[in-house]
Parts: C-alpha cells; structure tokens; sequence
C-alpha cells in the first residue's frame, strides 16, 4: 500500500478524476473541491490530495483544505494506518475527519491512539441522490429566483442560521456571500423571501444541493420542499443526470422532506472531531 501525495490539484485529477467518477454522486464533494482548487481558493496551506495505492491501483483518496478536517473516500480499511502516518507527517494536529462511517472511525481511532485525543461525532449525515423529482402536493405559493446583490444582508444572516442549526465547518458570512457572489444561491419568494437553497458543487454529471434553510417563523409551509424540488427540476432539465444533497440523520423533518421530493439514501457519512 502507497499514499500517493501531489502538489497540485490539476496532477492530482490527471491520477485520480477517472476513479472517482466511478462513484460520482458519492464522490461529488472530492471531485468539486479538487476542480476549485485549479483556480484561486480561499484555503491555507499546505493543502492535501492524495491516492491511497494497492499495487498500482487507486483504492480510496483523501483531502484537506486548511482551515477544515481531512475527507476520505471509501478505502480498505487496512490502508487507514497508513494514511494517518501521511497526515502525521504533514499535520502536527487535525480537527476532525469526515467520510463514510466505518472509514472516518477508523481513521478517528488511529488519529487518537497516535495523539492521544479522542474523537466526538459532529454529525451523521445520509447521501441522498435523485434522478427524477416528486413535485410536491400541495405547491407553496410563490416561486424560486436567484439571489442578487440587494439579497446580500439576508444570505449572510440566513447563513448564520443555517451554520448554528446544522453545525457545520464554515464561516457563515463568508458562506453566504461565496454562493451569492458565485450565482448559486436561490431564495423562494412569496411576496418575500421565505426559505434559500444553493448549488453547493457540480460535476461532470451531477449538481450538489445544499445551504437549504427556512427562518422558524416560515417553516411548516412547504417552502424547503418546494425550493428543492424546484431547483433540482432545473438542474436535471439543464443536462444534470442526477442531483444530490446530505442531510443529517438526526432530522427526520428533512430526510422526510427530501424523500418526498424524489432523493434516495445512499451512504452514511460521519464527521468525528477530535477533542
């Protein structure tokens, strides 16, 4: 077994993007952050992309964007020891790690045997993948537009509440603006924005949802189900073979939300802090 490290995100996709595709809806978020950083990024360095090797052959993958925690891809599980000796000897510390359950927990285990930290779950979240959208019934009133400049204020304090409710790694204000400022943020409107929902990522075949939040005083009206299914219609008529999104298996309002829609579970993936 080799980890297999590269400088540069363009040498890393010439390696990597045929294997990943293989698994394109479960391997989304590796195939959208590799493509951003062919580009200028927000990421500290040093920055990680890797292959994990068995003879040759690419067998899972991993990456680290500075500030946030290391993302694995499905791999053999005897392969974790060494991939955390490659983080070790980039990293004297890591925050976390995310990927499918048994892997991240894995990793988690020797991350922690080697520092001595422990690792606490952050969250647990479901791939969820459509390929054909369950209008919703009754339709909430109103309809989806994109977000503009004057939408700026909203998004961030929108944001801030999509970062507290959810937990996840990111900046709020810096969130919310990155999708508006890259035309992937949509509000559903009814007389007034109710409830956003984004264009995380895309790739070759595939569009990732996500950012999907309704303030407390709109929920309970259709309008999450509404947006999503309005936006995931758009995708697939705009040539997307398939749409997917995560949600948090501790929420089953959304998991029932986006089954209704049309998305299937696929994987479970954890995020594991260390502490």
């Amino acid at each position: 077994m080799k980890v297999r490290r590269f400088g540069e995100a363009s040498a890393f996709l010439d390696r990597a993007e045929s294997w990943l595709l293989r698994e394109e809806a479960e391997n989304g978020l590796f195939l959208g952050v590799a493509t951003s950083l062919l580009g200028p990024h927000r990421f500290r360095a040093p920055i990680y992309l890797a292959t994990v090797e068995d003879r040759g052959r690419i067998v899972g993958c991993a990456f680290r964007t500075p500030p946030y925690h290391p993302v694995i891809t499905r791999l053999p599980l005897e392969c974790v020891a060494g991939l955390v000796a490659d983080f070790g000897r980039v990293y004297g510390t890591l925050p976390g790690v995310q990927g499918p359950t048994s892997e991240a927990e894995a990793f988690a285990a020797a991350w922690c045997r080697r520092t001595g930290r422990r690792g606490v779950v952050g969250f647990r979240l479901k791939l969820h993948v459509l390929t054909e959208v369950t209008r919703p019934v009754p339709v909430a009133p109103g309809w989806l537009r994109a977000a503009v400049e004057s939408d700026l204020e909203l998004a961030a304090r929108w944001a801030v509440g999509f970062v507290r409710d959810t937990g996840v790694d990111t900046s709020p204000e810096e969130f919310g603006e990155h999708l508006l400022r890259a035309g992937a943020l949509y509000l559903w409107d009814d007389e007034a924005p109710r409830c956003m929902v984004a264009v995380n990522r895309t790739s070759m075949n595939g569009a990732t949802i996500g950012a999907v939040y309704t303030p407390p005083e709109f929920r309970g009206r259709g309008y999450a189900s509404a947006a999503v299914a309005e936006l995931s219609q758009r995708l697939l008529d705009a040539g997307r073979r398939f749409c997917t999104l995560y949600a948090d298996l501790a929420n089953p309002t959304s998991n029932k939300i986006y089954r209704a829609v049309g998305f299937r579970p696929r994987t479970e993936v954890v995020l594991l802090r260390f502490a």
